[in-house]
């Protein structure tokens, strides 16, 4: 069968792990590179009859690094105009990992994070190269929800 002439719909084509970022439900860029974590940040104490010390949980910090494989126009005037307010600019970010026989998918979305360190408001790359850019961001872990998760068949593990 011939391929050629025909016309592909994207939505055919098999589900893959993607990501977005969006502000108020509007789509404001496709992200290529998503690491999302949970440092616990610890304190140190004693253990009654013990010659080794513990560690509790005192807090979590939260933090995000990812890489935008396709900006759109709408990423970067968003930042500038929060900034000439002296506003922080926050976004909601939306990833989905699917499995392989698309029988499940995961999602995970955190409102209200925020860009950590520099941003880079404009770049310029030759004709034939890609633009990806990284940034690092940060976010509350109350924030933060699965709103789907893969059935693994067991009993829910909250209600043990």
């Amino acid at each position: 069968m011939s391929t050629v002439g025909t016309t592909i719909n994207p939505n055919d084509v098999i589900l893959s792990n993607h990501g977005y970022m969006k502000i108020d439900d509007i789509e404001i860029a496709e992200l290529k590179d998503l690491e999302i974590k949970l440092t616990p940040d610890t304190k140190e104490i004693a253990l009654m009859n013990s010659a080794t010390k513990g560690e509790v949980n005192v807090s979590y910090k939260g933090s995000i690094t990812f890489e935008i494989n396709k900006v759109y126009s709408r990423f970067k005037p968003a930042i500038l105009e929060c900034a000439k307010s002296l506003q922080p600019f926050t976004f909601s970010l939306e990833s989905t990992v699917y499995k392989s026989d698309e029988s499940g998918e995961e999602t995970i979305y955190i409102e209200k994070a925020w860009i950590k360190g520099d941003i880079n408001l404009f770049s310029l790359k030759s004709d034939n190269d890609f633009l990806t850019e990284k940034y690092e961001a940060g976010f509350k872990i109350e924030s933060a929800d699965f709103i789907d998760t893969i059935d693994d068949g067991e009993d829910d593990w909250a209600s043990l």
